[in-house]
């Protein structure tokens, strides 16, 4: 730990003592480094759900023990994070509920076991955000048993590695937690506490 005031640079700065550094992932908020202070702006980053994002939960997790500043770095790349599916076949159980294989972070598009007719979200079915559960309306043509198809984006927690949480510099382009040394210059601010959820482990954060 390092004594208040610390220098930076040969500047003389103040470490606050609820200044924690978080970096993690969210497919929801940000993608450049946010200072975060209560629950309307840690929103941003979505629900704590469980599809592999960090961010939220840490959120919560940290704000319902009081007041804090929490500077957020979120890694989320769309290109390297995402996978996507086009046609993904679920069979409708009898209860009428399918609870496809992951959790769509915006609506899913169904349509029928030929996948040339696009089901009508309210008439035929409904999706229930933030979860992975397609509830069908349309029993006449989408009973139980039938098999539909269904074609969504998701968050593929497998694809966040090590590196992205540890970052680096590349040509003064900085990634990761690199992104934490900047934190005085763009903020004013230290963090005192870094915290990677997964990752904190990793010998080199």
């Amino acid at each position: 730990t390092h004594p208040n005031p610390v220098s930076v640079n040969g500047q003389i700065t103040q470490r606050g003592a609820g200044v924690i550094g978080l970096v993690g992932v969210s497919p929801n908020g940000p993608t450049v480094p946010t200072l975060i202070s209560n629950d309307v702006e840690a929103a941003d980053y979505g629900p704590s759900i469980f599809d592999g994002r960090t961010i939220p939960h840490a959120l919560d997790a940290i704000l319902a023990q009081g007041s804090a500043q929490v500077l957020v770095i979120n890694v989320f790349v769309a290109a390297t994070h995402n996978t996507a599916v086009t046609a993904e076949a679920n069979t409708v159980p009898a209860d009428l509920i399918v609870e496809l294989p992951h959790i769509p972070y915006a609506g899913p598009v169904m349509k029928d076991t030929t996948g040339v007719t696009t089901l009508v979200s309210g008439t035929d079915y409904t999706w229930e955000e933030n979860t992975n559960r397609i509830t069908i309306l349309n029993t006449t043509d989408y009973g139980s048993g039938i098999s539909i198809k269904a074609a969504y984006t998701w968050f593929d927690t497998s694809k966040v590695l090590a590196a992205h949480i540890v970052g680096g510099n590349t040509s003064g382009v900085r990634t990761g937690a690199s992104l934490l040394e900047l934190a005085y210059s763009d903020f004013g601010l230290l963090p005192i506490i870094l915290i990677a959820p997964g990752f904190s482990q990793t010998a080199a954060f």
